[in-house]
């Protein structure tokens, strides 16, 4: 696994959990999870996934590994909260590629994770070992070259252009979602289906916009003391980006445009 390049902090736990709810509307509507049986969650972070997953397939039982102890202790404290929940779902706190199922999964399920893994394919074929025959895998990831903003601006323009880089050199991709049915022939699954979508704000609704450009510079910024810190931006670089990133929404022909990425298979 590659360095989480977003840090591990109070702030970005926070950040995820409120990601999650943010971007639900456009995330599971494009998810076919089955409806009953055992789900692995590879990745869960803090659990901010799994409390949406527990809401919209109340009949699921899930399993919800990750790396990191904090972010394992902050979600048993949610499920600590919800007593009635604990039989049906439990956090495991392991390196996924040294981790291995006593029975076999009837789906997995994957939300930005495979942008931080420095070898997906191997990823995806450890999942595939880990779910029976027929299972599914459901997967959503980034494809950052999508974006396009507009107006242009150069100082948001290379605040984006170092934000990628500096997790490609820690080995994570930021391109990771254009490649997955590659990676998921390679791994043992068949009838995949790959669909990019597409989150468009614009001034013809001004308060989406707002909201989406609001959260784009906290996704981003999650990284600006780092960016900083190892030479890839000057702090008045960082704040120029800031400025226009937020000018964008009163300019009256403001955009924003992203497309990302969905996949779903089925284990041979």
């Amino acid at each position: 696994m590659s360095t989480y390049f977003h840090g591990y902090t109070t702030t970005e736990f926070q950040r995820l959990q409120e990601q999650a709810e943010f971007l639900a509307p456009e995330i599971y509507p494009g998810l076919h999870l089955p409806q009953h049986g055992q789900l692995l969650e590879i990745g869960c972070g803090v659990g901010a996934q799994t409390r949406i997953l527990s809401r919209l397939y109340p009949n699921l039982s899930i399993c919800s590994l990750d790396r990191n102890a904090e972010e394992i202790a902050i979600a048993g404290n949610w499920l600590e909260q919800h007593p009635r929940l604990k039989d049906t779902i439990r956090f495991v706190c392991s390196e996924f590629e040294n981790w291995q199922t006593e029975t076999p999964f009837d789906a997995a399920f994957i939300c930005w994770v495979l942008e931080h893994v420095p070898d997906p394919g191997a990823l995806l074929k450890h999942a595939a070992l880990q779910l029976r025959s027929g299972a599914s895998i459901h997967i959503t990831e980034v494809q950052n070259n999508s974006l396009f903003v507009y107006p242009r601006n150069a100082a948001f323009e290379k605040y984006w252009q170092v934000y990628n880089q500096r997790q490609l050199d820690l080995e994570g991709n930021p391109f990771v979602g254009a490649r997955m049915r590659h990676w998921l022939k390679d791994a043992g699954f068949e009838s995949i289906e790959v669909q990019a979508h597409l989150m468009l704000r614009d001034q013809t609704q001004p308060e989406a916009l707002k909201a989406m450009l609001v959260y784009w510079w906290n996704l981003i910024e999650s990284t600006g003391d780092a960016l900083v810190e190892e030479g890839y931006l000057l702090a008045n670089e960082r704040a120029q980006a800031r400025d226009a990133i937020f000018a964008l929404q009163s300019h009256p022909e403001a955009c924003f445009f992203y497309t990302f990425v969905q996949a779903e298979a089925t284990r041979i």
